[in-house]
This record gives C-alpha cells, sequence and structure tokens, in this order.
C-alpha cells in the first residue's frame, strides 16, 4: 500500500509541477526512443518536457543518445525505472543522476553487493532523489502516457534472490496509437509465471524483446500471449554472448524485428490527435 501511494504522489507532482510550459506543450506527439546503448537497455519515453527513461545501458554511451533526442535546455528527467541492477542497465543511470535532476526512480527491492550499485542508492540518498519500491499494480500517468508495473509481485522478488532477472520489472505502456510491453531481462521461468496470472493483460502492439535476445527468453508461450505486431531488439554488434540467438530469432518469424545493433536508436512517434505512428532509425529501418 505504502508504494502505491508514493507512485500515485510520484505523479500528482509530475503532473502539477510542470506549469504553464506542459499546457503549451501539451498536444505534443509521444516519442519512444529505444537508445543504441550497445549491450543493455536504455529506454525513453517523452511527450512534450516530460521525460521517462527505462534503464540506463552499460556505460556513459547513454549521455550522448540522451543529447540526440532531447534538447540540451532540458536538464531534467522526471521518472527513472530501473529494471533491475544488472550493469548493463544500471551503469549509464550513475551518469544520469549525476547530470540531470530526477524526479524520481523506481527500481525493484533487490540485494545487490556490487560497487556500483551502492555507488547509485548512495546519490539518490545524497541528492534525495525520491524511491520507489516497483510493485505490481503501480501505474506511471502523465498526459498520453499510461505504464502500469506488471511484475514484480512478492513471489518474483523472492525467485530474485537467486536471479536479479526473474525480478526485472515488466512495464506495460499505453501510448497514442498503440501499446508497448518493456520485459527488461525477464526470462521463461517468469514468462511463463506472468502468462499463467495475467496472460491478457500481457497483449500489446510491440514487444521489447526480453534479455537482449538470449534464447532464455521471449518463450512461445509469451509470444502467444503478447501477439506482437513489431519487436525490438536492444543489443551489441558482434556481443560475446551471440544475443540475440538464432532459435530466439526463429520464433520471432512473422514478426516485424527492429535491432539497434542494425538500426542504432529506434524510434517510435505517434500522433496524440489521430493515433498515427511514425517509426524512424538511425540507420535504415527494416520494415
Amino acid at each position: 500500500m505504502k508504494n502505491k501511494l508514493l507512485v500515485l504522489v510520484i505523479t500528482v507532482t509530475i503532473i502539477a509541477g510542470g506549469g504553464l510550459l506542459d499546457l503549451l506543450n501539451k498536444e505534443k506527439n509521444v516519442r519512444v526512443s529505444f537508445l543504441d546503448v550497445g549491450q543493455g537497455d536504455a529506454i525513453l519515453l517523452r511527450q512534450g518536457n516530460f521525460d521517462l527513461l527505462v534503464d540506463g545501458g552499460p556505460d556513459l554511451s547513454v549521455l550522448q543518445r540522451l543529447g540526440e533526442t532531447r534538447p540540451a535546455w532540458d536538464r531534467t528527467i522526471d521518472v527513472i525505472i530501473l529494471t533491475h541492477p544488472d550493469q548493463d542497465h544500471l551503469n549509464g543511470l550513475l551518469y544520469v543522476v549525476n547530470r540531470y535532476n530526477i524526479g524520481a526512480v523506481i527500481f525493484p527491492k533487490l540485494v545487490d553487493k556490487t560497487k556500483n550499485y551502492d555507488a547509485f542508492l548512495r546519490v539518490l540518498k545524497n541528492k534525495k532523489i525520491p524511491v520507489v519500491f516497483a510493485a505490481a499494480g503501480q501505474i506511471i500517468a502523465r498526459e498520453q502516457i499510461k505504464l502500469t508495473i506488471l511484475a514484480p509481485d512478492e513471489k518474483l522478488l523472492t525467485w530474485g534472490k537467486g536471479n536479479m532477472n526473474s525480478a526485472a520489472i515488466v512495464v506495460k505502456a499505453e501510448l497514442p496509437g498503440y501499446s508497448l510491453l518493456l520485459t527488461g531481462d525477464i526470462e521463461a521461468p517468469t514468462e511463463n509465471y506472468l502468462v499463467n496470472k495475467i496472460g491478457k493483460t500481457l497483449a500489446a502492439d510491440i514487444l521489447k524483446v526480453g534479455h537482449h535476445g538470449s534464447k532464455t527468453s521471449t518463450s512461445v508461450s509469451l509470444l502467444d500471449a503478447v501477439k506482437p505486431k513489431m519487436a525490438i531488439i536492444s543489443v551489441a554488434a558482434k556481443n560475446m554472448f551471440g544475443h540475440p540467438h538464432p532459435l530466439t530469432l526463429k520464433r520471432l518469424q512473422g514478426i516485424g524485428v527492429e535491432r539497434t545493433d542494425q538500426m542504432g536508436t529506434i524510434t517510435l512517434e505517434s500522433s496524440v490527435k489521430t493515433g498515427e505512428i511514425k517509426l524512424r532509425c538511425d540507420k535504415k529501418c527494416a520494415l
């Protein structure tokens, strides 16, 4: 209950805090950019002067990508979601929280004793950035952006003690013209658990493929529940893990796939007025 109240407070503060500039920007399109940060995840949702960043990639390259997708004068990121504290999702956020004004940070209540995670928590405390522990059912809403946290729940947090990927945050975003499912690094056991528990809720037009296309993620059961028209893979070219795995790509056959290693930063822009969606890539898009 406390977490839900905290998210509600964050939402109200964000909505009330924008003032006149928000009113001027209210009708602007919604952009979602899957930032090309190499072998990691960093996803920016933006409307007007509101920014929500999901993960920060493995290094400071996220700063360059944010500079390419946001105006230089805007030094505020309203909400950061850290899906789980693996280095390829966390490390870039160390640079972000030191360079930008942050409204709030949401992450799962997991124990990780790495030096970078300790440093991240220390910066949040020193800068008095509000922190919310993620829990299924929380909602973050602003203008035409609505995100619902679907995982983790208490059971998945227990699983996360043995494998943090099991308790990564899963978010469903409802945006003008389409829905988007962000799956962090969850693997087949968590996917199957969610399919059995909330199967229909997982349905989305676009899927951010879990764990950079690892063969242990993006199971047939998940794809049957989500039924995506497009899949996006955030991955580095010629990475040491062999991502995306050929078996995962085989399971994605028949679904349009865009990859940051081949297309660079991938951006979806949807019209608030018509719901029309435009796809742009730094390099040529596949679709």
